[in-house]
This record gives C-alpha cells, sequence and structure tokens, in this order.
C-alpha cells in the first residue's frame, strides 16, 4: 500500500435506513472529515475505500452517506470499522499534541546523575485511559538489569504526563522519562 494511514475514529452504528454510517472521532475533531474526498474504512487488515456522498457532523458524531452503502444491512457490515486517513487528511496538531503513531516505536530515555543518560524502555502504544493517556511501553532488558535489580522485564504502563514525560523529539523518536521508578 504504501500510504501511512491514521485511525481518527471508529464507526459506532447506522443512522437511518439509507445506509449512513454514524462514527464517532478519537480526538472529538471533526472539522477535517469535513474535506475528505474519500473514506477509507478498515475492517482487520483489508481498506475498503469509498467516494462520500454526503458528510455532515451531528451532536457527537459523523454521519456519513458513502457511494455503494444505501442499505442498512450493508452499513451493518461496517459497524466497529476503524475510518482511516491519511497524515495529509488528518487533523492538524496543536503545540504539545502529537499523533499516537509516531509516539509509538519512541524510546523513553532518562538521566541518571553521574552516570550519564540511557534508553529504559520503548513504546508499544498509547491508551487513552479516560483520565489521560498512558504509553504502554517494554522496558529495556540491560536498563532493568543495571538500574533496577530483580524487577522483572515485561510491558507496563507510564502516564504521558508531565509528571513522568519531559521534552519529546519525534523526529529522533525519543520521549525524555523523569521518573524510570515507574518501570519496576
Amino acid at each position: 500500500m504504501g500510504e501511512e494511514f491514521f485511525s481518527t475514529g471508529f464507526v459506532i452504528g447506522t443512522h437511518g435506513l439509507d445506509g449512513t454510517l454514524k462514527v464517532r472521532t478519537f480526538s472529538g475533531e471533526t472539522e477535517h472529515l469535513l474535506k475528505l474526498k474519500k473514506i477509507s474504512l478498515q475492517l482487520g487488515d483489508k481498506i475498503h475505500v469509498f467516494p462520500p456522498v454526503s458528510i455532515r457532523v451531528a451532536a457527537n458524531c459523523v454521519l456519513l452517506r458513502l457511494e455503494g452503502i444505501d442499505t442498512v444491512e450493508k452499513a451493518a457490515e461496517f459497524r466497529q470499522a476503524l475510518l482511516v486517513v491519511s497524515r495529509e487528511e488528518a487533523c492538524p496538531l496543536k503545540e504539545g499534541e502529537f499523533y499516537v503513531e509516531d509516539l509509538k516505536g519512541c524510546g523513553l530515555f532518562c538521566h541518571i546523575d553521574g552516570e550519564g543518560e540511557f534508553l529504559a524502555a520503548r513504546v508499544l502504544d498509547v491508551i487513552d485511559s479516560g483520565g489521560g493517556f498512558l504509553l504502554e511501553v517494554m522496558p529495556d532488558g540491560d536498563f532493568c538489569a543495571r538500574f533496577l535489580p530483580g524487577s522483572e522485564v515485561k510491558p507496563c504502563f507510564v502516564p504521558f504526563n508531565k509528571h513522568f514525560c519531559g521534552k519529546v523529539e519525534i523526529e529522533a523518536s525519543r520521549i525524555e522519562l523523569l521518573n524510570f521508578g515507574i518501570l519496576e
């Protein structure tokens, strides 16, 4: 495929009898979706692309009427499908915001006085916990053996907030980890 896609929302159901899909966005942002020239829905590993007939914002969702989906039964086939967009079509970022896909794979680095800077963990995924975002990370085995002896090296969660994460450098795939004890 070659093109990088971001999940921006998911189909939560149908609306009416004409095959309109009801979509909830992950960010709550909808304005960028009104400009889409094609709608890409991902079910499993397959991406289905449709020309939009209409796109409109409702109370807490986006209503998509798509060419080729004209019955409630056909629309129901796409329930829980992800709405995916290219980087260019994604919602523009504000200061201090990052795309989840850009955070995945970043290294968490921490500075230890008198020792230097070390790779402490790597981001596997980002989870919206409702109260904030959590980085699902895999601690680095060498780091744990040296600085957290006796701790089990297994995936854990780091709150993605100013108390645990400092400077984020997407271009360098680096996130500053302020408190490595969270990895225990």
